[in-house]
């Protein structure tokens, strides 16, 4: 597998650093029609939820540019001219500059780069001012998609620009006030920091570390366990949160052992994952067992086995087993071990 072109992981983003510190930068990308444009609303994208077009089918109004590198009906860039930029500078949404990417890569024209902006709408919008009103009617009438939903239906590099959008909404609906003195944090440097206005302290976007391991064993079996939040047959490789002072090796080896009871010696990692749901960070390993004997802790997790590969398709073939969807790491680890290409 080409580890590198993980979903919600690639994309030809350029994050522009140095940019967003220009205080002006927000203001004057508002005015450049050729700026995109995402709008995120409880933790979801403003998407096109049209029928999909073809050729004999009569043109249909939208709100949202059609993109032809995502999937024909559900793009997520929001035209400009359906925007009242005044009416969400009222109910307070936080803009966010999300960087540059190649305009090629989104389905526009030209060999340069497109700047990219995200408008977050506060969760609760109010509805008592004209402003208010007209923010509110429009959400109403405008579809949102999860980024799980839409990147399982876009291309790598849109989904690789919409997750830091994401990531960055969901940390500013958390961060409104200074865990240090209590004080109102404003935004800062384009979105990507806050600052309190009492103290002056700045901070910047959490990300939560966890790991999660194809574990096999010396018959080269893969270790998957049903989640006690999961439907019945459901099932995927192990997971969980690093504790402080805790190496990342050593977080593979306590949480196998938490769930399963399963040791773990030689621990290899293959890639990462941004996993903004809300704000985690996924560190994917492969782990040599060096025991087989089960016992889940059927808190975390409802049942766990060993399985070979043909046990794997059998299952899944006959409707009785579901394994994640290709948009996660996961499913990259379990689809590498089916191919045989397992580290060990």
């Amino acid at each position: 597998m080409d580890w590198s072109t993980l979903p919600l992981a690639y994309s030809s983003l350029e994050r522009d650093a140095f940019s967003r510190r220009d205080p002006q930068l927000i203001a004057r990308l508002r005015e450049n029609p050729a700026t995109r444009l995402l709008i995120v609303h409880d933790r979801q994208l403003a998407v096109n939820a049209g029928s999909p077009r073809d050729a004999g089918a009569e043109a249909q109004s939208s709100e949202i540019i059609d993109d032809s590198q995502c999937h024909q009906d559900r793009s997520p860039w929001v035209d400009w001219d359906v925007v009242d930029v005044a009416a969400l500078e009222a109910i307070r949404a936080v803009w966010v500059y999300v960087g540059k990417v190649r305009a090629q890569a989104l389905g526009a024209e030209g060999d340069g780069d497109v700047d990219v902006l995200t408008a977050v709408l506060p969760r609760e919008i109010p509805t008592t001012s004209g402003h208010g009103r007209g923010v509110q009617k429009w959400v109403d009438k405008t579809t949102f998609m999860t980024l799980r939903d839409l990147a399982d239906l876009a291309n790598t590099d849109l989904a690789g620009v919409v997750t830091p959008a994401i990531a960055l909404a969901n940390w500013h609906d958390s961060a409104k006030f200074c865990g240090r003195c209590g004080g109102l944090n404003a935004v800062t440097q384009s979105g990507w920091s806050r600052t309190c206005g009492t103290c002056r302290t700045e901070i910047f976007p959490r990300m939560d570390p966890a790991v999660i391991m194809a574990i096999v064993d010396d018959s080269d079996r893969i270790l998957l366990g049903n989640s006690s939040r999961w439907p019945q047959g459901r099932y995927s490789t192990l997971a969980g949160f690093v504790e402080p002072g805790e190496s990342l090796e050593n977080a593979v080896r306590r949480e196998v052992h938490e769930e399963s009871n399963i040791e773990v010696g030689e621990v290899r990692y293959m890639a990462s994952q941004p996993w903004p749901f809300p704000a985690s960070l996924m560190l994917g390993f492969f782990g040599k067992a060096t025991s087989t004997d089960i016992t889940v802790d059927e808190d975390e997790i409802r049942t766990a086995d060993w399985f070979t590969r043909q046990q794997v398709v059998e299952l899944c073939g006959a409707g009785q087993m579901t394994l994640p969807g290709k948009t996660s790491i996961a499913r990259a680890l379990i689809d590498t071990w089916m191919r045989g290409e397992s580290p060990f």
